[in-house]
């Protein structure tokens, strides 16, 4: 999938987390805006690079959702989840395609109710 300046793909990982701490430094998922990445970023943990994959550099790449230990991390949907709300140059059509992934992910690897993630908005 192209946004009007990104492009999408399906992230790779190996296990499941809950954990809001990240595997490395003990800093929590939400006060750090890409994740808590602690070295050159994998583009295989991100959802969105503007560049494409792989990406030109390592800040084009948005919405991380695999932690450092490889794992598809609940925490970072969530917080994917608040940053696609705040994505700049990314149509609305495209942005619901990128929720419904998300939440596609949040259902189907953690007991996350899908009725109740599709009626809220991302926050």
């Amino acid at each position: 999938m192209r946004g009007e300046q990104y492009e999408m793909h399906e992230p790779r990982w190996r296990g499941t987390a809950d954990s809001d701490v990240n595997a490395v430094n003990g800093v929590r998922v939400e006060e750090i805006e890409d994740g808590g990445a602690t070295g050159p970023a994998d583009p295989a943990h991100y959802l969105l690079s503007r560049s494409g994959f792989p990406p030109d550099d390592d800040a084009d790449l948005e919405l991380r959702v695999v932690d450092d230990a490889s794992n598809l991390n609940r925490e970072l949907l969530y917080a994917a989840r608040r940053r696609l709300a705040e994505l700049p140059g990314l149509d609305p059509a495209p942005k619901a395609v990128l929720d419904d992934r998300l939440v596609e992910l949040l259902t189907t690897h953690f007991d996350e109710g899908e009725r109740q993630l599709r009626g809220a908005t991302p926050q």
